[in-house]
């Protein structure tokens, strides 16, 4: 479902990450961890198709399209999105919640097929008992 291979990626005339192989399959949650400035946020910021994250070489596969150099609406159209570790907090709004309503106002206004909620997966968003530095989680469902 994401291929990345060999990726290269350029922040403000610095190389900040190269030689990033990695394949999530339909179905499959990873977690990225590691210390702060490791490239974990930049990975995912790249994934995006944030334009100050240059990419100089290697390719961003999702669902078998080259995505490499698709801007972020473009992306955002096929299905990839980011949710932080920690969304702002509105009182009384869970963000299971708040992810639901967005759906629902999408599918409403671009008339796209019904996607069903329960595909998401929240392993790694917060586990009792476990605290990461920080973490970031990719996943993909069918």
């Amino acid at each position: 479902m994401l291929i990345i291979e060999d990726l290269r990626v350029e922040l403000s005339n610095r190389i900040i990450l190269q030689h990033i192989d990695l394949e999530l399959k339909p179905g499959e949650t990873h977690i990225l961890f590691g210390p702060n400035g490791s490239g974990k946020t930049s990975l995912l910021m790249t994934i995006m198709g944030y334009p100050q994250y240059k990419v100089l070489s290697g390719k961003i596969m999702f669902k078998g399209e080259n995505i490499t150099y698709k801007s972020i609406n473009e992306r955002s159209r096929l299905g990839i999105g980011m949710s932080y570790q920690r969304p702002p907090t509105i009182h009384g709004l869970k963000t299971r919640q708040m992810l639901i309503y967005v759906l629902r106002e999408r599918l409403m206004k671009r008339n796209w097929p019904a996607v069903s909620i329960s595909g998401i997966s929240w392993k790694g968003m917060s586990m009792p008992g476990f605290q990461a530095e920080r973490s970031n989680a990719l996943s993909c469902s069918s």
